[in-house]
């Protein structure tokens, strides 16, 4: 189906206003940049892999390693360009 329980359990815990943590948000930062690292001699993450790595950069950047990696959501969406305009 392409549904994901965990971005659906974040998602709803945003909305409801838990900030609890549950993962902090640097384990997966490290996370995402071990599996950067590891698959950059294979090709690459590929754009998702890649958008994640550099939202959890963001968050990092902005001082929420300790906070919930819920708390990638409530950074500024990434800018659209034109190949994402309806």
């Amino acid at each position: 189906s392409g549904a994901s329980w965990i971005a659906l359990a974040r998602a709803r815990r945003v909305h409801a206003g838990d900030t609890a943590v549950h993962a902090r948000t640097a384990l997966l930062a490290k996370g995402s940049a071990l599996a950067a690292a590891a698959a950059r001699p294979h090709g690459g993450l590929g754009p998702l892999g890649a958008a994640a790595c550099e939202r959890f950069a963001k968050a990092m950047a902005a001082g929420l390693g300790e906070a919930d990696d819920s708390a990638v959501l409530s950074l500024p969406a990434a800018p659209r360009g034109p190949a994402d305009a309806p």
